[in-house]
């Protein structure tokens, strides 16, 4: 099947696909509609306890869960900050499945919640037109890595994209 995308200087035909249920048309993408909101931050730090301690027992926020990060040696605790979560990740030096060269305690990566797989896939057009870096993760997230960020805000902090869904925590926990 083929769709079209017209603006007022271009018109252009292109082949759809698929994504996770969702019909998304490749090509010069649509105006993105807003952002629902940030769903979760990550933090790198360096002692899970201390930190845990900080945010449940200090602050009194919720401790959503703990144990392995997703992508990275180490462990990670979500902590529920009320309209977001926050996931604490302490990487370790050595283990499975991926050890991260630079374990300093830092703001880690943003994610941001699109309203649905197609919108999400119109930003990851959009970021690889601008000749940026993508990846997309198990969750059909997409990750532009810290790499890819630190030229043009000064930091090294990844960005990730992922479609908001009722009851979703947030957290992808895998950067």
């Amino acid at each position: 099947m083929n769709m079209v995308w017209s603006t007022e200087d271009d018109r252009r035909t292109m082949n759809d696909e698929t994504v996770n249920d969702e019909t998304v048309m490749l090509g010069v993408p649509p105006p993105a509609p807003e952002f629902p909101g940030i769903a979760s931050i990550e933090l790198l730090i360096a002692d899970l306890d201390a930190a845990v301690a900080l945010f449940c027992d200090v602050l009194g926020c919720g401790l959503l869960a703990r144990g392995p990060a997703g992508l990275i040696a180490g462990e990670q605790a979500i902590i529920d900050v009320g309209t977001m979560t926050v996931t604490l990740l302490a990487a370790a030096d050595s283990g499975e499945p991926v050890v991260l060269p630079d374990r300093t305690p830092r703001l880690a990566s943003i994610e941001l919640a699109t309203s649905c797989a197609a919108d999400t896939a119109v930003r990851c057009l959009r970021a690889m037109e601008a000749g940026l870096i993508v990846a997309t993760g198990r969750r059909g997230e997409v990750v532009l890595p810290p790499e890819a960020i630190e030229g043009a805000i000064g930091w090294r902090v990844g960005i990730v994209l992922a479609a908001a869904h009722a009851g979703d925590g947030g957290s992808s926990g895998e950067l």
